[in-house]
Formats: structure tokens, C-alpha cells, sequence
């Protein structure tokens, strides 16, 4: 039976965010991001440094179009996403460090209500936690 998540700092809607996406801030961690545009475009959130110690959730609420992608990338720099494929283990991903790097649920693998947790570890890692749907580092 899966954890119960409670998001104290509630849940964003992103209806029409596409393209370079959103640089997210400490303010909105511990939030629940859902990407939810209906369009056939890619949904891109950037991470802030690892060493902030943030943690975010992703979910994807819409999946129409044959390319639509839910990006999870890191910023400029030396930070990672480390974790593995799928909630099952399935195989190692470890991201190259630096921007327009990071992980990603496609068209191809993603329906509606995959999503991840990211959480920092305070130096230059996020780790993947709560995975549903397939994964890929690119």
C-alpha cells in the first residue's frame, strides 16, 4: 500500500507552462507540481541548487500529444539527480552534472499520475523517492 503524502506547502497547477518551464525557488518546495498544459509540448521544471536542501514533488495531470515530456532538470553547475527507472529499481540513473541535464517521463512511457519526489542533499545531489511511471536520465 503506498505512503500517504501530505503537501504542507499545498499543490501548483501548471496549466500553461511549456518550453524553458519554471525555475523553481525554496519557496515552493514541498510542494506537489502537476503538469498539467493539454498541448503537444514539453513541460520543463529547473531545480534550484542542490545545497538549498528543497525537496519537490512532480506529477504529470495531462498527457495528450505524441510528444508531450514531463523535464526535471538541475541547474548550472555540478548538481545530479541520482535513483533508478521505476519504483520496482529497475536500472541506476545518475544524470550528468550541470544545466539542461536532469530526468524525464516521456509520451512514450508516461500516463496521466506518473510522478516523482526530488530531495536535496544539501550539497550538490537530488535523490528520486515516491517514482510511478518510467524514468530516464538524458
Amino acid at each position: 500500500e503506498p505512503a500517504l503524502m501530505i503537501f504542507e506547502k499545498g499543490v501548483t497547477l501548471n496549466s500553461t507552462l511549456t518550453g524553458t518551464g519554471a525555475t523553481l525557488t525554496t519557496a515552493t518546495s514541498g510542494q506537489l507540481h502537476v503538469a498539467a498544459a493539454s498541448a503537444d509540448n514539453t513541460t520543463v521544471y529547473i531545480l534550484p541548487a542542490a545545497s538549498t536542501k528543497a525537496s519537490y514533488c512532480f506529477s504529470i495531470g495531462d498527457i495528450t500529444g505524441a510528444v508531450r515530456e514531463l523535464l526535471i532538470e538541475t541547474p548550472a553547475g555540478s548538481d545530479l539527480v541520482v535513483g533508478t527507472t521505476t519504483a520496482a529499481g529497475g536500472t541506476g540513473i545518475a544524470t550528468t552534472a550541470g544545466a539542461s541535464h536532469g530526468i524525464k517521463n516521456t509520451r512514450a512511457t508516461g500516463i496521466r499520475g506518473n510522478g516523482v519526489c526530488v530531495y536535496a542533499d544539501g550539497t550538490n545531489t537530488w535523490y528520486m523517492q515516491g517514482i510511478a511511471g518510467t524514468w530516464a536520465a538524458y
